[in-house]
């Protein structure tokens, strides 16, 4: 059942920004509306998932191989042991919190660093992975960049509201991060989770990544917003649309 506080790209509810997005950004929907879904903005390749489970892990991790995927983020109660991710060369990173709540400070701190340690050109102007991209490259360029998977319950709450953070940080405008989202991942972001969306604020920490700069985020630069901009905002995990 599609979650009924979610609106679908050209309904023209209000909770649907439509503002254009650089020509420049590339977005591939490798899958169906519930399948995998591949955001790439610049050099940020960022794999938006349901949850495996042990009999489909194994399909999971081909997926993720395809993508070239370094890190798993899990943001819901685990349905699968992580050996089998290691034993595949991927890191699986259990940051869950409830469903319902927004990303806690910590977790975005985390999530923050940890683009940034995958992203971050060397003094080459490479990545960990691969040479350095813009927002020119084309589709084929930016699939041989690294890649981070992240996934909730349905794919569709509280994972692509930590990749729309992570576009909002490395420079876009909140609509824009959701409509690119929403272009590939139909229902994702919810009208309360764009209100937390909304009220979110920025410090551009992944212009870094994209800039070619280094350095992290600090973690006590979310104290103030975790207090102010998270109180009183309820975010629930959408359903997958049928």
């Amino acid at each position: 059942m599609a979650n009924s506080e979610s609106s679908t790209p050209g309904t023209g509810h209000r909770d649907q920004p439509r503002s254009s997005v650089n020509h420049a950004t590339q977005i591939i929907s490798i899958t169906g509306r519930c399948g995998p879904s591949l955001v790439t903005y610049k050099n940020l390749r960022f794999l938006i998932t349901d949850k495996p489970t042990d009999p489909t892990l194994l399909q999971y991790i081909e997926e993720l191989q395809r993508q070239r995927v370094t890190d798993v983020v899990r943001v819901c109660e685990s349905t699968y042991s992580p050996k089998r991710l290691e034993a595949a060369g991927i890191k699986c990173h259990d940051w869950a919190f409830d469903d319902g709540t927004p990303p806690p400070p910590h977790i975005i701190t985390d999530w923050l660093n940890l683009i940034l340690e995958r992203f971050r050109p060397s003094v080459g102007g490479s990545t960990s992975a691969t040479s350095s991209h813009n927002g020119g490259d084309s589709p084929q360029q930016q699939q041989s960049g690294p890649c981070i998977a992240v996934h909730c319950v349905a794919g569709l709450g509280r994972a692509p509201v930590l990749v729309a953070i992570a576009l909002i940080e490395a420079g876009m405008k909140y609509e824009d991060a959701v409509e690119m989202i929403r272009d590939v991942r139909r229902g994702a972001i919810n009208a309360k989770q764009l209100t937390y969306l909304s009220e979110y604020r920025s410090k551009k920490l992944l212009l870094q990544v994209i800039k070619g700069d280094g350095g992290k985020p600090n973690p006590a630069s979310y104290e103030r917003q975790g207090d102010d901009a998270y109180e009183d905002i309820h975010i629930q995990e959408n359903d997958c649309p049928v």
